[in-house]
Parts: structure tokens; sequence; C-alpha cells
């Protein structure tokens, strides 16, 4: 209505949110992405108020259930009844590679300051961030780099040979 939207129970023939915003994106049974000028947050279904504030200045759909957003400079991530499952608290976060969607859970791969980690996209820690380096996926091991020397760890966080060695 008017280039703003809002939602609408067509069952009730009402609106759940008067329109006003940009964008109005529905992500679940529950919850919404929208649009405020330039800002984006999470609204609920149920009266409209903000599940994460409109405080997020970019946005990127990962997995089905998984966004990542941007706030105050900083990454991390929402799932799509809008509960944060990672604190915007790195300098990126991203997949970690296609070789890991044949796998249950995939996972993110996080960079603070110069130091890498590794969490499943429901927000568990599987590598916390202490790595130089997380290498690709290779059967059920990474590799990873600490300190100058090269190890391996399983995709479930286990270190199964500790970084001492000059390459890997």
């Amino acid at each position: 209505k008017n280039n703003v939207w809002g939602l609408f129970n067509e069952d009730q023939n009402k609106f759940i949110c008067q329109p006003q915003y940009k964008i109005a994106q529905v992500m679940s049974m529950t919850a919404s992405l929208v649009q405020t000028d330039k800002n984006y947050g999470v609204i609920n279904h149920a009266n409209c108020n903000y599940l994460i504030p409109a405080e997020m200045t970019k946005v990127k759909k990962v997995t089905i259930n998984t966004i990542l957003f941007e706030k105050n400079n900083l990454w991390g991530a929402f799932n799509t009844e809008g509960k944060i499952v990672l604190n915007p608290e790195y300098d990126s976060v991203m997949t970690k590679g296609d070789e890991v969607k044949l796998t249950k859970e995939e996972l993110l791969l996080v960079k603070k300051g110069s130091k890498y980690g590794l969490f499943g996209v429901r927000g568990k820690k599987i590598l916390p961030v202490e790595y130089d380096e997380i290498g690709e996926f290779s059967g059920i091991y990474f590799s990873v780099k600490q300190n100058g020397k090269y190890g391996y760890s399983t995709r479930y966080g286990k270190v199964n040979i500790k970084p001492m060695y000059d390459a890997a």
C-alpha cells in the first residue's frame, strides 16, 4: 500500500501490522524480516513487536533457516524464528564451503581480528576463535593452523592432531 508494506491476516481480513515498512518478508509462521528506512529488524506475527530491533544494516540468507547480519560493522546470525544464534561480534561470518552441505549441520566460519573459529548454524561452538587458518573440509577433518603449526580437527570440534607440524 503506497509503496510500504505491512502484514495482513487474510482469515480475519485485517492488518496484523499496518503498512509502514520498505520491505516485509515472511520468514516463518511467527516472524518476518522488515526494513525501515535503511535498517532491518525482525518482528513477530502476534503483535508486530520487534524480536530483533531494526538496527541491522545488512542481511544475507545463507541457509534455509539462517540469515547473517551486520550491526555496527560486526557480523552475527539469526534464524527464521527471529532468534539470534550468533551475536554480532565478528569481523566476518560465512558458510564453510559447499563440501560441508552434505553433512547434517552446515558450519559458519567466523573471523575476529586475525583469528578464525567455527560454529554450527544453530550457534553451537565447534572450534574456538583462536586459529590462524581453518582449511578445507576433507572427509571428516579440517586442517587447522595455530601459531604457525598445522594439525587436524573433526567437523565436531575434536582436535585429533594438535597443531605441531610445519605443513598440512
